[in-house]
């Protein structure tokens, strides 16, 4: 069978293509190394250091990202880890399994194979429940290809996190409710029902808002076909049950959710403020439009007008067929507003789990759109005046021109999206490349590293441990810091939230023959370090003499 050959063969080139994406990652962002040193340390969630302390490579790193041989395969440590986190423990599981085979090995391919096994699932379900919606195989082929080649998908699996965990379960969940919306339920969908509710609700606490959606507008529909009843008190004891056992398997999701935990009482109380929602709101409808649609997303809206006008006027035996449609766009809409108010930023990573059901919604539509418009019987010969055959040919040719146009016109869209993100994904960090360019230009050179708090060091990792060496400081503490080493220069990291007037100065006392001081560059991130070269006027080394400039 062609279709099941092109299939397979799909898979394996999205994963290479990925694979190809991941050669480029140079760098991290600060939460993917809380991935690995929530799911392999022992004791500490931060990387734990002496300050004061000469540290040479990547030791004190390494035994945070990476277990070592007593760690490996101890889920103890995710547990005791992530109830300490903000996140629940289901993919630092599965980073702990991966890593332990690898022990005293930190490598972006750990958590990336994840990402990709995921991934292929990902893919196989946006193919089924875009069979449901439309029932021809081979646009639901294409849709499932032109979704993996979204800018959002590529970002989803390279940024390593639970992100391509959660959308497996989003995705779960609606392909269920999308079999069985006009049938009875049975066993299995109650099985499914709890074990995706369960694994959803113990990968990112997020997921449970889409649940809720979900099941919402499941239930609404099958209240409008008269399904009301035992079926529905069954879902709900389900849904219980679930519940109750992701609480009695993780107990600390309850005191995130709801208690102390900081991101719960940020969601609460951004809920409770309703600041900047406005601005919000917009901020994720322009991403995706972007990662989705390559900013085109005005023509996906007339498409979707263009539907709804001629379902309701030309159409309205259909009616009952847009039902589906609801259950895969409607939940899609409210979590992104949802999300909207109780984030804490406005980035894309929130709303990864939802993107492919936007982009089968504006598959859909498209192909529902193209599909009334050449099914008008005022242009084209009845069609049971026609052979079998013949009818078999007209709507074979009829798929296949409706199956260009999307292509065509969502290839456009992925190509613009790629255009839009300047032909790269924000999460390889080429951003970066400059940064790592000048450690291995400084390499030589003594690091201090002037903190005030721990997690701001990680987002250095990659630079620190190019260097000969590096200490870690507290403000307060850098008055009696006195270099020990015999080089004439030195390089200090200052976290953004220091004035490094406070630091520099007291540096220059205790080290009176470091009279130059040179801006190497600073992070725009108001947590993170910027970077000084600070040298004697005799120096070798190339600077800039700004001791007498403000920096």
């Amino acid at each position: 069978n062609l279709i099941k050959i092109v299939f397979m063969l799909f898979l394996l080139l999205h994963v290479l293509y990925m694979v190809m994406w991941g050669t480029k990652k140079i760098n991290y962002h600060v939460d993917e190394y809380y991935t690995y040193g929530l799911a392999n340390n022992r004791g500490s969630i931060e990387p734990v250091w002496e300050d004061g302390k000469i540290y040479e490579g990547d030791t004190v790193f390494l035994n945070y990202l990476a277990p070592d041989e007593s760690e490996r395969f101890d889920y103890s440590i995710v547990w005791e880890n992530q109830a300490k986190d903000v996140h629940p423990p289901l993919y630092y599981i599965f980073v702990h399994t991966i890593c332990s085979f690898f022990p005293n090995i930190f490598s972006k391919w750990e958590a990336l194979t994840l990402n990709l096994v995921f991934l292929t699932i990902v893919d196989i379900l946006v193919y089924f429940i875009a069979k449901l919606l439309i029932k021809n195989q081979w646009t639901s082929f294409w849709a499932m290809a032109l979704n993996g080649m979204t800018v959002l998908c590529l970002n989803m699996v390279l940024f390593l996190r639970m992100y391509v965990l959660m959308t497996v379960f989003v995705l779960g969940v609606t392909l269920l409710f999308l079999k069985y919306w006009n049938r009875s339920l049975d066993k299995l969908f109650y099985i499914l029902l709890f074990f995706l509710s369960v694994g959803g609700a113990l990968t990112q606490y997020y997921f449970l808002i889409y649940l809720f959606f979900s099941v919402l507008i499941f239930e609404i529909i099958r209240l409008i076909q008269n399904r009301w009843g035992k079926e529905t008190i069954l879902s709900i004891l389900t849904l219980a049950g679930a519940g109750v056992v992701s609480i009695m398997i993780f107990p600390a999701m309850l005191e995130q959710i709801f208690g102390d935990g900081y991101r719960g009482q940020e969601a609460f109380e951004n809920a409770r403020t309703l600041t900047d929602v406005p601005r919000h709101i917009t901020e994720y409808a322009r991403i995706i439009n972007n990662e989705l649609f390559g900013g085109w997303g005005i023509v996906i809206l007339f498409f979707s007008v263009c539907f709804i006008i001629l379902t309701v006027s030309k159409y309205q035996k259909k009616l009952k067929k847009i039902l589906p449609l609801l259950i895969l766009l409607i939940p899609a809409v409210c979590y992104c507003l949802v999300i909207s108010v109780i984030a804490p930023y406005q980035y894309d990573r929130y709303i990864m789990g939802v993107g492919p059901l936007f982009v089968l919604a504006a598959i859909y539509f498209v192909y529902q759109t193209m599909n009334y418009a050449l099914s008008d019987k005022s242009r084209l010969p009845e069609m049971h005046e026609l052979s079998c055959s013949l009818r078999y040919a007209y709507k074979e040719k009829h798929h296949r021109f409706i199956n260009t146009i999307i292509v065509v016109l969502f290839g456009i869209m992925i190509l613009s999206s790629m255009s839009v993100s300047k032909w790269d994904s924000p999460y390889t960090y080429q951003s970066t490349k400059s940064h790592l360019e000048i450690a291995e230009k400084y390499k030589d050179c003594h690091i201090l590293f002037v903190y005030n708090a721990p997690w701001t060091v990680n987002d250095k990792m990659q630079e620190l441990i190019q260097y000969q060496d590096y200490t870690f400081l507290k403000e307060q503490e850098v008055s009696n810091y006195k270099t020990t080493n015999d080089r004439d220069d030195m390089i200090v990291y200052i976290s953004n939230s220091i004035k490094m007037e406070s630091v520099i100065p007291l540096i220059q006392k205790n080290n009176p023959e470091l009279t130059r001081v040179e801006m190497l560059y600073r992070d725009a991130h108001p947590d993170f370090a910027s970077v000084y070269h600070l040298s004697c006027k005799n120096s070798t080394s190339t600077s800039v003499d700004t001791s007498n400039k403000q920096n």
